[in-house]
């Protein structure tokens, strides 16, 4: 059995298979975002109401706990989406330049803006699980 070199056409595939995959992560990146951003600040909005009252006490212990574990999930996938987004995009890249192909490619600055971008998406689930851990200690 003898190996062969990829044709131009499966290393064309690969390439474009690689640039697909970053855009559907960094999509559902943002469908996740919007997600976790409407129910966990839904959740506070609705326990900040002016008339909201916790009908039992193992709510009030029980809700502050089931938002900080909303907020670690939505972290949590948030981390490996932007993972699995960045690796994309650099393997399109890798393979853009090795290959010898012309177009978009990763702009100067990546890794600067690529860590900015994935703060940013935390920041707000970070916030979120800060303010159901001082719901849950008193505060």
């Amino acid at each position: 059995m003898s190996k062969t070199m990829p044709s131009s056409d499966d290393n064309r595939e690969c390439y474009s298979q690689a640039c697909v995959e970053a855009r559907h992560y960094s999509q559902l990146r943002f469908t996740m975002a919007t997600w976790g951003i409407a129910i966990s600040w839904g959740l506070i909005a609705l326990v900040l109401g002016k008339d909201f009252q916790y009908p039992t006490v193992q709510l009030a212990k029980f809700i502050p706990i089931a938002g900080m574990l909303l907020a670690f999930v939505f972290l949590s996938a948030e981390y490996r989406i932007s993972k699995l987004v960045g690796f994309y995009q650099e393997e399109a890249q890798r393979l853009k330049l090795e290959f010898g192909y012309t177009g978009f490619g990763l702009l100067p600055g990546h890794d600067k803006w690529k860590s900015l971008a994935r703060v940013t998406m935390w920041v707000p689930q970070c916030f979120a699980f800060v303010f159901w851990f001082l719901r849950l200690i008193g505060f």
